[in-house]
């Protein structure tokens, strides 16, 4: 369009009206190139480009059609054209090697970006090697490495991971809660609960609002028998907008039972139940309340209830055989 545009251009220069309409187009152009270098926040100026490439259109097949009788003008006109294209059309240029507009400095963007479309698809290990073709390409950008420390985690490879996020830590400061997140759970993971709490207690410290921060030093603290802190951690948590209900309620459901608190435990594990009525852990975690209390009939009830939400479950037979183990 813009070649035409331009050439229209010349078809109005004498003309005030339209005049006013291309001094429009230039000022409105200048201030949108001034701050945003990203193409579709140019778009709006096409609009404002139209009458003159309508315009340029006309011209040049008026000029085509007077070949014979005005030759030199027609041909002026066609070689004014064709420079036009070469000039604005950026992908003409980079083929005739004139100019990159995919410049070095643009290639770690570029590269980011891949990654992502690759991980979308689900192929973590060509997302890992563009990943880390940008890391390498000295970019300070921490996204680049916390996505790097997240994909390598996703392939079990937790050491590289662990390196990937603390450049991140070091780049980009301000990451410090997903970072410090990211590697509470790498602690969790692999069995290291002093880290695990460490790390999501930095976490929790530098955001306390941070949900995945909370849930995951609940959870640490419930591991390693740290009962009333667990309390204390999921409760924060249930005061998020966000947070998932039912699995907050069940966690502290179990940190109540284990804290030797079964009334509130019942209480949660029958709101965790009543948000997903197939929410097995609760239900289980409900049965065990009532065999603390005593209830043995209405754990029976649970046991069946979990039986029939699980029927093939080994692991659920083994949890119901201790629980009643436990009780007798």
């Amino acid at each position: 369009l813009l070649p035409f545009g331009i050439l229209g251009v010349f078809e109005f220069r004498r003309n005030r009206g339209r005049g006013l309409l291309l001094s429009f187009l230039a000022v409105y152009t200048v201030a949108i190139a001034a701050f945003f270098v990203c193409s579709r926040y140019r778009q709006p100026a096409v609009a404002w480009l139209l009458p003159f490439g309508a315009a340029g259109m006309l011209r040049a097949w008026d000029h085509a059609r007077g070949f014979q009788q005005y030759p030199r003008r027609a041909t002026a006109t066609a070689i004014l054209l064709i420079a036009l294209f070469l000039v604005t059309n950026g992908r003409l240029i980079t083929r005739l090697g004139l100019a990159d507009v995919t410049s070095e400095n643009d290639a770690p963007f570029h590269r980011f970006n891949l990654a992502i479309v690759f991980e979308r698809e689900g192929d973590l290990d060509l997302a890992i090697a563009e990943y880390r073709a940008a890391a390498e390409s000295g970019a300070q950008d921490p996204r680049i490495h916390l996505n790097l420390g997240n994909a390598l985690a996703r392939t079990g490879r937790a050491e590289e991971a662990r390196d990937a996020y603390r450049v991140a830590l070091r780049i980009g400061p301000d990451f410090g809660p997903a970072v410090r997140c990211n590697l509470g759970i790498l602690a969790a993971q692999g069995g290291e609960w002093p880290e695990a709490i460490r790390q999501f207690q930095e976490c929790v410290r530098l955001d306390p609002a941070h949900l995945n921060g909370l849930l995951g030093l609940g959870s640490a603290y419930l591991s390693t028998g740290r009962f009333d802190e667990a309390i204390v951690t999921f409760r924060q948590a249930l005061n998020h907008p966000g947070a998932p209900e039912r699995l907050v309620r069940r966690n502290l459901a179990v940190a109540y039972l284990e804290a030797g608190l079964p009334e509130d435990a019942e209480k949660q594990a029958q709101i965790a139940i009543h948000l997903d009525a197939t929410d097995v852990a609760a239900v289980l975690t409900l049965g065990k309340v009532y065999v603390r209390t005593g209830r043995s009939d209405d754990a029976e009830r649970m046991w069946r209830r979990a039986l029939e939400i699980g029927p093939d479950s080994p692991t659920l037979r083994q949890a119901i055989a201790e629980a009643r183990k436990s009780g007798s």
